[in-house]
Protein backbone atom coordinates (compact mmCIF):
# COMPACT_ATOMS: atom_id res chain seq x y z
CA UNK A 1 0.00 0.00 0.00
CA UNK A 2 1.69 3.67 -0.76
CA UNK A 3 1.85 6.48 1.81
CA UNK A 4 2.41 9.53 1.97
CA UNK A 5 3.27 12.25 4.41
CA UNK A 6 2.81 15.96 3.99
CA UNK A 7 3.85 18.63 5.86
CA UNK A 8 1.10 21.14 6.36
CA UNK A 9 1.58 24.51 7.81
CA UNK A 10 -1.87 25.76 6.80
CA UNK A 11 0.15 28.42 4.51
CA UNK A 12 -0.80 28.76 1.19
CA UNK A 13 2.08 26.70 -0.57
CA UNK A 14 1.82 23.39 1.61
CA UNK A 15 -2.21 23.48 1.22
CA UNK A 16 -1.57 23.43 -2.56
CA UNK A 17 0.96 21.19 -2.23
CA UNK A 18 -1.57 18.61 0.33
CA UNK A 19 -4.31 19.15 -2.26
CA UNK A 20 -1.54 18.12 -5.20
CA UNK A 21 -0.65 14.63 -3.11
CA UNK A 22 -3.90 13.56 -2.61
CA UNK A 23 -5.51 14.80 -5.75
CA UNK A 24 -3.42 14.02 -8.28
CA UNK A 25 -0.27 11.19 -7.38
CA UNK A 26 -2.48 8.28 -6.67
CA UNK A 27 -1.74 7.10 -3.12
CA UNK A 28 -3.65 4.52 -1.47
CA UNK A 29 -2.92 6.64 1.72
CA UNK A 30 -2.44 10.36 2.52
CA UNK A 31 -1.17 11.63 6.06
CA UNK A 32 -0.60 15.16 7.44
CA UNK A 33 1.29 16.94 9.72
CA UNK A 34 1.08 20.06 11.11
CA UNK A 35 3.85 21.67 13.95
CA UNK A 36 3.29 24.28 16.10
CA UNK A 37 6.47 25.99 16.47
CA UNK A 38 5.55 29.17 18.59
CA UNK A 39 4.93 30.85 15.50
CA UNK A 40 3.14 34.24 15.26
CA UNK A 41 1.12 32.80 12.41
CA UNK A 42 -0.79 30.61 14.64
CA UNK A 43 -3.74 31.06 12.51
CA UNK A 44 -1.81 28.59 9.69
CA UNK A 45 -2.69 25.81 12.27
CA UNK A 46 -6.56 26.49 11.99
CA UNK A 47 -5.75 26.42 7.87
CA UNK A 48 -4.52 23.12 8.15
CA UNK A 49 -7.52 21.72 9.97
CA UNK A 50 -9.80 22.89 7.60
CA UNK A 51 -7.57 21.84 4.55
CA UNK A 52 -6.42 18.31 5.79
CA UNK A 53 -10.54 17.79 5.89
CA UNK A 54 -10.81 19.08 2.75
CA UNK A 55 -8.18 16.98 1.41
CA UNK A 56 -10.21 13.64 3.16
CA UNK A 57 -6.75 13.03 5.09
CA UNK A 58 -6.11 9.58 6.91
CA UNK A 59 -5.23 11.15 10.06
CA UNK A 60 -3.76 14.86 10.96
CA UNK A 61 -1.40 15.35 13.35
CA UNK A 62 -0.95 18.50 14.87
CA UNK A 63 2.62 18.42 16.95
CA UNK A 64 3.10 21.08 19.89
CA UNK A 65 7.16 22.37 19.28
CA UNK A 66 7.03 25.86 20.87
CA UNK A 67 10.05 25.59 21.82
CA UNK A 68 11.36 27.32 18.87
CA UNK A 69 10.13 30.43 20.96
CA UNK A 70 13.03 29.69 23.23
CA UNK A 71 15.89 28.81 20.75
CA UNK A 72 14.96 31.28 17.71
CA UNK A 73 15.52 34.00 19.49
CA UNK A 74 17.36 35.76 16.04
CA UNK A 75 13.77 35.12 14.20
CA UNK A 76 10.76 37.76 13.65
CA UNK A 77 8.15 34.91 13.67
CA UNK A 78 9.29 33.34 16.82
CA UNK A 79 10.61 36.24 18.85
CA UNK A 80 7.51 38.73 19.47
CA UNK A 81 9.78 41.77 20.16
CA UNK A 82 11.40 41.70 16.46
CA UNK A 83 9.26 43.71 13.69
CA UNK A 84 8.52 41.72 11.06
CA UNK A 85 10.43 43.61 7.80
CA UNK A 86 8.17 45.61 5.32
CA UNK A 87 8.95 43.44 1.51
CA UNK A 88 10.92 46.77 0.76
CA UNK A 89 13.53 46.33 3.24
CA UNK A 90 13.70 42.47 3.05
CA UNK A 91 14.16 41.45 -0.24
CA UNK A 92 17.17 40.17 -1.78
CA UNK A 93 18.96 39.70 2.20
CA UNK A 94 20.99 36.23 2.42
CA UNK A 95 19.27 35.42 5.50
CA UNK A 96 15.89 37.45 5.75
CA UNK A 97 14.76 38.05 9.88
CA UNK A 98 11.62 35.91 8.59
CA UNK A 99 14.34 32.93 8.84
CA UNK A 100 13.42 30.32 11.75
CA UNK A 101 17.10 28.61 12.07
CA UNK A 102 16.88 25.27 11.23
CA UNK A 103 13.59 25.06 11.52
CA UNK A 104 13.35 23.14 8.34
CA UNK A 105 15.59 20.67 9.30
CA UNK A 106 14.00 19.34 12.72
CA UNK A 107 10.55 19.25 10.87
CA UNK A 108 11.39 17.10 8.38
CA UNK A 109 13.02 14.88 11.14
CA UNK A 110 10.79 14.66 13.02
CA UNK A 111 8.12 13.93 10.08
CA UNK A 112 10.41 11.92 8.91
CA UNK A 113 10.02 9.90 12.24
CA UNK A 114 5.90 9.87 11.82
CA UNK A 115 6.26 8.78 8.30
CA UNK A 116 8.73 5.63 8.62
CA UNK A 117 5.71 4.63 11.81
CA UNK A 118 3.24 4.72 9.09
CA UNK A 119 4.92 2.84 6.65
CA UNK A 120 4.96 5.46 4.42
CA UNK A 121 7.79 5.92 1.77
CA UNK A 122 7.36 9.38 0.69
CA UNK A 123 7.59 12.84 2.65
CA UNK A 124 6.40 15.91 1.11
CA UNK A 125 7.63 19.62 2.05
CA UNK A 126 6.13 22.95 0.84
CA UNK A 127 9.48 24.45 -0.15
CA UNK A 128 8.93 26.88 -3.64
CA UNK A 129 11.40 28.64 -6.15
CA UNK A 130 10.82 32.11 -4.21
CA UNK A 131 12.23 30.66 -1.01
CA UNK A 132 15.59 29.89 -2.29
CA UNK A 133 15.82 33.53 -3.96
CA UNK A 134 14.22 35.03 -0.62
CA UNK A 135 17.67 33.75 1.62
CA UNK A 136 16.14 30.26 2.90
CA UNK A 137 19.26 27.85 2.54
CA UNK A 138 16.86 24.72 3.86
CA UNK A 139 14.93 25.34 0.73
CA UNK A 140 17.25 25.19 -1.45
CA UNK A 141 17.91 22.33 -3.94
CA UNK A 142 21.21 21.04 -2.25
CA UNK A 143 19.16 20.91 0.96
CA UNK A 144 17.08 18.62 -0.06
CA UNK A 145 19.56 15.99 -1.70
CA UNK A 146 21.40 16.36 1.27
CA UNK A 147 18.94 15.77 3.71
CA UNK A 148 17.72 12.82 1.37
CA UNK A 149 21.49 11.48 1.48
CA UNK A 150 20.90 11.17 5.21
CA UNK A 151 17.75 9.94 5.20
CA UNK A 152 19.40 7.23 2.95
CA UNK A 153 21.37 5.83 6.07
CA UNK A 154 18.38 4.34 7.34
CA UNK A 155 19.06 0.72 6.90
CA UNK A 156 15.72 -1.12 6.30
CA UNK A 157 12.97 1.80 5.82
CA UNK A 158 14.40 4.76 3.94
CA UNK A 159 12.01 8.22 3.82
CA UNK A 160 12.37 9.66 0.68
CA UNK A 161 12.20 13.94 0.60
CA UNK A 162 10.31 15.54 -2.27
CA UNK A 163 9.24 19.00 -2.56
CA UNK A 164 7.92 18.99 -6.24
CA UNK A 165 7.21 22.85 -5.91
CA UNK A 166 10.91 23.79 -5.32
CA UNK A 167 11.41 24.68 -9.25
CA UNK A 168 7.81 26.62 -9.14
CA UNK A 169 7.72 30.23 -9.50
CA UNK A 170 4.93 31.58 -6.98
CA UNK A 171 2.48 32.04 -9.25
CA UNK A 172 2.60 29.03 -11.15
CA UNK A 173 2.11 27.56 -7.11
CA UNK A 174 -1.14 29.40 -7.61
CA UNK A 175 -1.95 28.19 -10.52
CA UNK A 176 -1.84 24.83 -9.64
CA UNK A 177 -4.34 25.77 -6.64
CA UNK A 178 -6.77 27.11 -8.56
CA UNK A 179 -6.51 24.08 -10.97
CA UNK A 180 -6.77 22.42 -7.84
CA UNK A 181 -9.57 24.12 -6.36
CA UNK A 182 -8.11 24.98 -3.57
CA UNK A 183 -10.14 26.81 -1.30
CA UNK A 184 -7.58 29.91 -0.38
CA UNK A 185 -9.43 31.72 1.93
CA UNK A 186 -8.55 29.07 4.26
CA UNK A 187 -4.80 29.51 3.97
CA UNK A 188 -2.81 32.21 5.89
CA UNK A 189 0.47 33.48 4.64
CA UNK A 190 1.00 37.17 6.43
CA UNK A 191 4.14 36.65 8.57
CA UNK A 192 2.68 39.52 11.26
CA UNK A 193 -0.55 36.64 11.33
CA UNK A 194 -2.86 39.02 11.61
CA UNK A 195 -6.25 39.12 9.93
CA UNK A 196 -6.70 40.38 8.06
CA UNK A 197 -2.82 40.06 6.58
CA UNK A 198 -0.71 42.99 6.32
CA UNK A 199 -0.06 43.18 2.21
CA UNK A 200 3.24 44.30 3.46
CA UNK A 201 5.38 41.58 4.58
CA UNK A 202 7.72 39.84 1.76
CA UNK A 203 5.08 36.78 2.41
CA UNK A 204 2.13 38.88 1.56
CA UNK A 205 4.08 40.67 -1.32
CA UNK A 206 4.85 37.61 -3.35
CA UNK A 207 1.40 36.23 -2.59
CA UNK A 208 -0.58 39.20 -4.46
CA UNK A 209 2.08 39.49 -7.04
CA UNK A 210 1.27 35.45 -7.38
CA UNK A 211 -2.45 36.53 -7.78
CA UNK A 212 -1.71 39.31 -10.27
CA UNK A 213 -0.09 37.32 -12.51
CA UNK A 214 -2.58 35.01 -12.35
CA UNK A 215 -4.91 37.42 -13.45
CA UNK A 216 -7.18 36.42 -10.13
CA UNK A 217 -8.26 38.04 -7.17
CA UNK A 218 -7.08 36.88 -3.87
CA UNK A 219 -10.15 36.38 -1.51
CA UNK A 220 -8.57 37.02 2.13
CA UNK A 221 -8.27 40.45 2.75
CA UNK A 222 -5.31 42.97 3.21
CA UNK A 223 -5.76 45.63 5.53
CA UNK A 224 -2.95 48.16 3.83
CA UNK A 225 -1.86 49.92 0.38
CA UNK A 226 -0.02 47.26 -1.07
CA UNK A 227 3.43 47.99 -3.41
CA UNK A 228 1.28 47.40 -6.72
CA UNK A 229 -1.49 49.44 -5.73
CA UNK A 230 -5.19 49.23 -4.03
CA UNK A 231 -5.35 45.55 -5.05
CA UNK A 232 -7.97 43.82 -2.90
CA UNK A 233 -7.29 46.00 0.16
CA UNK A 234 -9.82 46.21 3.01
Amino acid sequence: MSKALVILSGGMDSSILLHYVAKELKYDEVFAITFNYGQRIIREVECARFQAQAANVKEHKIINMDFFRDISTMSALTNASLSIPKARDDIGNAQPLSYVPFRNLLLLTTAAGWAESLGAQDLYYGAVQTDDFSGYWDCTSLFLSKVNETFNLNRKNSIKVNAPFMSYSKDLVVKKGIDLKVDFKQTHTCYEGTDPACGECVSCSARIKAFIDNKTIDPIGYSRVIPWGQYNCV
